[in-house]
């Protein structure tokens, strides 16, 4: 594919990379509460497997966040700043990043210690055959002290060693959502090191296509990070496909509707496609700069890190009192409906811890690291 070159200049926001980022937040949410008491082998509706396919969302998310903590840097870098103001910038990005997920995982973690302790956990007295396999033995523990909540938040998560989704936990489990930091946290990491290293070089774009090559041979989702910084770098280079807007409305059809991939190197690719097409294709770069999704976009993490509190309380509870009561799917339909409308609203809310988060971020990064001037090479 030709693309020819258009200047850009703004790269503080890009809506459509919010917009996707609340899509996939919503597909995670369908996923967990819709799969959670595993009826959806048994659904009688037709929807496509993206709108369901936590997995491939997951995967997603990694992609943009490879571009949002490179968009930045690449942007400035080719605007001409100084090494000095980027290197200090990149400092910046690295000294908040743990501070960044750390404390609203800390918050959603204590929201579930707090339904714990209070009794309202009632996911522990479903069925065993009930239980999403991938929880089966989470959530289980009675008596989780605030020390394991401490640990759990701010080191645990941190460390695919001790925390895998897949490998039993020897603590209470707080929120299975956040098996993701254990991939996230370093992969950020790899970012910073990679665009202090690489940032500069005129074969950066060729540099990170090898990295994803690399890693996707090992099966490693830290390739998802680097397709980021190559869509990130594509963009910055201000290229257009203005001439193909057809052909990129038919892949995204065909990309909403693929079937399941299970493959590391083909999920990498199906992400980049979607955020590709969620980029230059014009009618899926509307829909996803939408206000609608943009505000999705801004509540996204939020979503992600409440809805399973919810799942283990409310939806749980619904579940088990509606049973004996009503047919399979209109128990499944009812408690997840309600589980869907109440994660939405705690996720508004949580947004404003989420939001001093960001802000309490900023702040360590400005103690750890001096704010640069910025200075043109």
């Amino acid at each position: 594919m030709n693309l020819q070159s258009m200047p850009r200049t703004d790269y503080t926001r890009v809506d459509s990379v919010d917009g996707m980022r609340g899509f996939g937040s919503v597909v995670v949410l369908l996923f967990h509460v819709f799969l959670t008491f595993s009826l959806l082998d048994k659904s009688p509706f037709f929807v496509p497997n993206i709108v369901y396919n936590g997995n491939i969302a997951v995967k997603l998310f990694f992609v943009l966040s490879g571009f949002s903590l490179s968009i930045g840097f690449l942007s400035k870098r080719d605007q001409g700043i100084d090494d000095g103001t980027l290197l200090s910038h990149l400092q910046r990005m690295a000294a908040a990043r743990y501070f960044r997920l750390a404390l609203p995982a800390f918050a959603s973690s204590l929201v579930v210690l707090v339904l714990v302790k209070s009794g309202l956990n009632y996911y522990q007295h479903l069925p065993e055959e009930l239980r999403n396999p991938w929880w089966s033995w989470a959530y289980t523990s009675r008596d989780p002290s605030f020390r394991d909540l401490m640990r759990f938040s701010f080191f645990d998560i941190f460390f695919p060693t001790t925390f895998i989704p897949f490998v039993e936990y020897k603590k209470f489990y707080f929120n299975t959502n956040l098996w993701t930091m254990s991939v996230e946290f370093p992969a950020s990491y790899m970012v910073f090191i990679f665009l202090a290293l690489f940032g500069a070089a005129r074969m950066r774009l060729y540099m990170c296509l090898g990295s994803i090559a690399f890693f996707s041979v090992f099966d490693s989702m830290y390739g998802f990070f680097f397709a980021g910084i190559a869509l990130a770098d594509i963009y910055v280079r201000g290229w257009s496909a203005d001439r193909w807007q057809r052909v990129l409305m038919i892949v995204f059809i065909v990309v909403l509707f693929c079937p399941e991939i299970k493959h590391t190197w083909s999920q990498t690719i199906y992400c980049s496609v979607f955020v590709f097409c969620g980029l230059y294709g014009k009618p899926v770069r509307t829909l996803f700069s939408s206000r609608i999704f943009r505000y999705l976009g801004k509540v996204s993490f939020s979503l992600y890190l409440v809805h399973m509190p919810i799942v283990i309380s409310l939806q749980s509870y619904l579940f088990l009192s509606l049973t004996e009561r009503l047919p399979p799917h209109e128990v499944i339909l009812l408690s997840g409906g309600a589980t869907v409308l109440a994660s939405f609203v705690a996720a508004h809310l949580f947004s404003f811890v989420d939001d001093w988060a960001i802000a309490m971020s900023h702040k360590a990064a400005r103690l750890i690291v001096k704010q640069p001037e910025i200075r043109r090479a």
